[in-house]
């Protein structure tokens, strides 16, 4: 089984990298030919930029003090390079947890049997999809803070 790491903040404050570590970072990007994504101060990054090889490698080689910026303690975990599309980044007053969405894992797992027996049900598929997304929307939708009641005093 193939793992992939991922960069993390691991205490209160938030993800940040430092000067030094976007320098390296630009440096050898532009040694190899990579277009930067990355900028200076508070972004969030997606577990597809944290997971990216050559920011592990400048993280690896600088080390956690060296890489992390001014309220940050980057770390980085390991998942299993087939859950890392469904890796979510969890924080809490910017201190960072991964987390393994395994209902998206099932899901996309029940599309493929269906699709790979589609001849053998009675399903419609690309109508399933659509109904499992538009449904998945609206739930996004309702938890948004707009949408949480407000409790009166």
């Amino acid at each position: 089984m193939e793992l992939r790491k991922v960069l993390i903040n691991r205490c209160y404050g938030g993800f940040e990298f430092s000067k030094t570590f976007l320098e390296t970072y630009r440096e050898k990007a532009k040694e190899r030919g990579v277009e930067p994504v990355l900028k200076e101060g508070h972004y969030y990054f997606p577990v597809k930029v944290r997971s990216d090889p050559l920011i592990i490698e400048v993280f690896e080689e600088l080390g956690s003090k060296k890489s992390s910026g001014g309220f940050a303690k980057l770390d980085t975990k390991e998942v299993l390079a087939s859950e890392l599309d469904y890796v979510e980044i969890e924080e809490e007053d910017g201190y960072e947890h991964l987390r393994v969405n395994v209902g998206n894992i099932y899901r996309d797992m029940l599309f493929k049997f269906l699709e790979k027996h589609k001849d053998d049900t009675m399903v419609d598929i690309t109508d399933l999809r659509k109904k499992v997304s538009d449904r998945e929307a609206e739930i996004k939708a309702f938890l948004t803070y707009e949408n949480i009641p407000k409790v009166k005093s």
